[in-house]
């Protein structure tokens, strides 16, 4: 099983099926446009890759963290024998101490959240750009 970090789908189509299928990545990243296709991208993946649930364009200043954890949780809860997790906020900005603290007061509300309805989380993801698709 191979893994490909930021194969990153929000959309499902007869294309994407084809490039799973020739990669068998072992985690894909599924945004919330691709929610309701999460058995054909299992199935596409073989094995049993590890399946990460997010909201696209989620922001600390809007978004409720309560509210996103039961948004991606209940997705989650729909395909038990799946390896699905939660993800937060994407690539937040962190840039001074205010904005960590918001950061974090936003997470772990989240994290509480989806450990209690029994899915695991990836957080604090400060990961950005897409190595080797520069230029």
């Amino acid at each position: 099983m191979g893994i490909n970090l930021g194969l990153w789908l929000d959309t499902y189509t007869p294309e994407v099926a084809g490039f799973l299928r020739a990669m068998q990545p072992g985690a894909v990243l599924v945004g919330q446009g691709a929610w309701d296709h999460v058995p054909q991208i299992h199935a596409d993946c073989g094995g049993n890759p590890l399946i990460i649930l997010r909201e696209i364009g989620l922001r600390i200043d809007v978004d409720h963290p309560i509210a996103s954890a039961q948004r991606i949780c209940g997705v989650a809860k729909r395909y038990p024998d799946y390896r699905c997790i939660a993800h937060g906020i994407n690539e937040p900005v962190v840039g001074t101490h205010a904005e960590r603290l918001a950061l974090v007061a936003w997470e772990l509300p989240f994290i509480e959240e989806c450990h209690r309805l029994g899915v695991q989380t990836i957080c604090l993801n400060l990961a950005w750009g897409n190595p080797g698709g520069e230029g």
